[in-house]
């Protein structure tokens, strides 16, 4: 199956391999994540400028974490309340994300889709995962704040 991972043919990804094949063989993928070490190694240079974070984006993690992080006294809000709880954290990030469909899609959003990153959302637009969701139609779209 070692053929499969270097077929540019094949749309997919691997994900939770802790195999060394990929540590050895950097050309196998694009991305090592490292949780253990918090770290983070994109291989191609061009990759990792597209997937460089925004200001935005590091404001928008800093807020995370900041409300992840905070001291809660009150023993309802352990993590498992609504404020950086886990529900918390996912709603945060469809929020974001849905800010960055309606974005593509509203005119005249240069400036908002630049928070997301002009090269990531240049090169996004050129995947086969935008041209599927662009082949759709989303009118809920055009009622969110893009902002």
């Amino acid at each position: 199956q070692h053929h499969l991972l270097s077929d540019v043919t094949i749309r997919g990804f691997v994900a939770g391999a802790t195999n060394i094949l990929f540590r050895q063989q950097k050309h196998l993928s694009d991305a090592i994540v490292e949780i253990e070490e918090a770290l983070v190694q994109v291989h191609d240079p061009d990759l990792r400028k597209v997937l460089n974070p925004t200001t935005a984006d590091l404001r928008f993690a800093d807020f995370l974490v900041k409300h992840v992080t905070e001291n809660r006294d009150d023993v309802f809000l352990d993590g498992t309340g609504w404020e950086g709880g886990d529900e918390w954290i996912r709603a945060q990030f469809v929020s974001y994300l849905h800010a960055l469909l309606a974005a593509t899609v509203q005119p005249d959003s240069e400036k908002i889709l630049s928070d997301f990153g002009t090269a990531f959302v240049a090169a996004w637009k050129n995947t086969h995962n935008y041209r599927v969701w662009n082949s759709n139609k989303y009118p809920a779209l055009a009622e969110i704040n893009a902002r």
